[in-house]
């Protein structure tokens, strides 16, 4: 687990699951773990192309929330 500090979260020790979702058949395609302290944009990327490369199907469009604006 990792110690998680953020605004308007609980404190503590956490691990996180990170979901890529097929929105058009309403599937969880991926379900990656970490500590709770790894930023949900750290692991997007790899995650995406282990899901475009294990399934094979055309990537139409990515949505992502306010917290994926990182530099």
């Amino acid at each position: 687990a990792g110690y998680m500090y953020r605004d308007q979260k609980p404190e503590g020790f956490f691990w996180l699951a990170h979901r890529t979702v097929d929105a058009k058949h309403n599937f969880i395609v991926d379900v990656h773990v970490t500590p709770g302290n790894v930023s949900d944009s750290t692991v997007y990327l790899d995650r995406l192309d282990h899901v475009l490369e294990r399934f094979r199907f055309p990537l139409e469009a990515v949505a992502l929330d306010a917290g994926y604006f990182t530099t």
